[in-house]
C-alpha cells in the first residue's frame, strides 16, 4: 500500500506534514474499529482552545447528546441562529470533541450558535441509527419542549459522513411533511464539506487521480462504509444520497478538495442537484484535501484554501438566515 504524499505548490512545511502524518495512520494503522477509535476519537481539551465560547454537553432526546456551541459576546439573549453539524469521521470514528477547533471557528464566522451531534455509531448501531440520531437533534432543535427555533433560522452543516447525512436529513424532513399532509417545514438551507454521498463508490476516477495526495485509503473507505450499510444497500438513497430524489431541498452548499479521492461523486452530486432544481453553490479548492478545513490552523497565509472556505461558509450561513439576535 503506497503511502506517500505528493505534496502541492501551495502546501507549507506543516500542512504537508500533517496530512502526511495522517495519511501513513490510515494506511498502516489498525483495521479493527475500536482500535481505530483509541487513535481518533481523542476530544481537543477544552483548555488549549480560545476562551471566547461556551461549549456545554446536552442529552436531546432518548440518550442522544450532542455538543452546544455558543460565543460569549453577544446581545442579552442566546442567539438564534442555530448550524446543526453532523460530524465526520466515515460513521465509525470522531465525535463532536474531536472537531471543536473547526466548530468554535464555524460558530465565530457564521455568528451562530453550533449544536454538534454525538450521534451513534456503527458497527455497534448501524443505518438508520445516525439518521434516527440527527432527526431526533433537528425535532429537538424546533419543538416548544426544546430551544423552539424557527426552521428559518437553521442550517445544517457536515463534513464528510456528516456532510451526507446532511442531505439525508433533509430528504427525510422532507418526506415526513409530505406523508402527514403537511408543507415542509426545512433548514433554511445545508452546508457539505467533502461530502461522502455514495457509499458504493470506491472506483471513481478521483479514487486513483487523486490517490497520491489525499489520505483516504479505498480499503478503509470499504470497511466503514459496510459497517454503516451493515445488511442493507450501499446504494439505498437514504444511505448514499447521491441516489436520492432531491427536488425540493433548499440551497446546498458544498466545499470541496479538488485534490481529494471524493471529487468526482461529489462533484457527480451536485450535478444531480442542479438538475433536481436545487440552488447549489459548489467550489472545488485547488490542491486541498479531504475536509481541508480542518485543518486551517496549520495552513500559511500564501495557503488560503482553508481560510477563505470557511469564510464563504461564513457569509453562506449569515445570508441564507435573518440576524442572529
Amino acid at each position: 500500500r503506497a503511502a506517500g504524499v505528493v505534496r502541492q505548490p501551495s502546501w507549507n512545511q506543516s500542512f504537508h506534514t500533517c496530512i502526511s502524518t495522517i495519511k501513513m495512520a490510515a494506511f498502516f494503522g489498525p483495521r479493527n474499529i475500536n482500535r481505530m477509535r483509541m487513535i481518533t476519537d481523542h476530544a481537543i481539551p477544552r483548555g488549549i482552545l480560545p476562551k471566547n465560547m461556551s461549549i456545554s454537553e446536552i442529552e436531546f432526546s432518548n440518550k442522544v447528546t450532542g455538543e452546544w456551541y455558543s460565543p460569549l459576546a453577544g446581545g442579552p439573549r442566546p442567539m438564534q441562529r442555530v448550524v446543526l453539524f453532523l460530524h465526520g469521521g466515515a460513521f465509525v470514528l470522531c465525535n463532536p470533541g474531536t472537531h471543536r477547533y473547526l466548530l468554535m471557528t464555524l460558530a465565530t464566522l457564521c455568528e451562530a450558535r453550533i449544536l454538534s451531534v454525538d450521534y451513534r455509531r456503527p458497527p455497534e448501531n448501524p443505518f438508520p441509527a445516525a439518521l434516527e440520531d440527527a432527526v431526533a437533534a433537528y425535532d429537538w432543535l424546533t419543538k416548544p419542549h426544546g430551544p423552539n427555533i424557527s426552521p428559518s433560522k437553521i442550517v445544517l452543516a457536515g463534513d464528510s459522513a456528516g456532510g451526507g447525512l446532511v442531505v439525508s436529513l433533509l430528504c427525510f424532513l422532507r418526506d415526513r411533511a409530505i406523508a402527514a399532509g403537511e408543507p415542509p417545514r426545512l433548514p433554511s438551507a445545508g452546508i457539505m464539506m467533502s461530502p461522502w454521498v455514495d457509499l458504493s463508490d470506491t472506483t471513481s476516477e478521483t479514487w486513483t487521480m487523486n490517490a497520491p495526495i489525499d489520505f483516504l485509503p479505498v480499503d478503509l473507505a470499504k470497511i466503514c462504509a459496510g459497517a454503516y450499510v451493515g445488511e442493507g444497500d450501499a446504494r439505498d438513497p437514504r444511505i448514499s444520497p447521491l441516489y436520492a430524489d432531491l427536488s425540493g431541498l433548499p440551497p446546498l452548499m458544498i466545499e470541496f478538495g479538488e485534490a481529494e479521492v471524493l471529487a468526482s461523486q461529489i462533484l457527480s452530486f451536485a450535478d444531480a442537484a442542479c438538475r433536481a432544481g436545487v440552488d447549489v453553490t459548489c467550489t472545488g479548492v485547488p490542491e486541498m484535501v479531504h475536509v481541508f478545513q480542518i485543518f486551517e490552523v496549520l495552513a500559511s497565509k500564501s495557503n488560503r484554501g482553508p481560510r477563505a472556505s470557511l469564510a464563504r461558509i461564513g457569509a453562506f450561513v449569515k445570508a441564507m438566515t435573518p440576524p442572529s439576535w
